[in-house]
């Protein structure tokens, strides 16, 4: 049995590069330029729709963990204590909540007509497409600039509240 030398194993292993790229690369190349945008169109479609969930779902919760406030306010308020800084803070913190369902809603609505896509999701016109998913991040986008400093006030809000009920203690 013969061994190969240094300078065989480098040539082959140049080889098996060349062939793993070559093989790497064909896919890509081979699909015309505006396949390519309409299928990242597509998955742009595909990624806004998970994006509109993820954000239904962080409201939902949030909404939940307001209603927990609430009860917490209720329970303070027949110890006897002052809650009027809480009670701000929660109504401030459902009002934004609001706007952000309210702005998710609008990105939904566009999401769901489509405009520039089939109903299967499927690029008709690229221009109209682009600016669906360009309008609909936008709208998401100043969702989720709405809730997340809602979220942080209401839990400084909280700690607040706290603090002070243990310094007067």
């Amino acid at each position: 049995m013969k061994t190969l030398k240094l300078g065989e194993w480098s040539v082959l292993g140049l080889l098996m590069i060349v062939l793993l790229v070559g093989v790497w690369a064909t896919p890509a190349l081979a699909a015309p330029a505006e396949q390519q945008d309409f299928i990242r169109l597509e998955y742009g479609l595909k990624r806004a729709l998970l994006w509109a969930d993820a954000l239904q779902d962080r409201i939902d919760n949030l909404t939940g963990g307001g209603n927990l406030v609430d009860e917490f306010i209720v329970d303070e308020q027949e110890k006897g204590h002052d809650t009027a800084s809480l009670e701000r803070a929660l109504v401030t913190f459902r009002t934004k909540v609001g706007v952000a369902q309210e702005s998710l809603n609008t990105a939904v609505g566009i999401l769901e007509n489509k405009a520039g896509f089939d109903e299967n999701g499927e690029v008709l016109e690229p221009q109209q497409a682009r600016e669906t998913l360009k309008t609909a991040h936008r709208t998401m986008q100043d969702a989720r600039q709405t809730l997340f400093p809602a979220a942080q006030d209401l839990r400084q809000a909280m700690r607040d509240y706290l603090q002070d009920r243990r310094e007067r203690r």
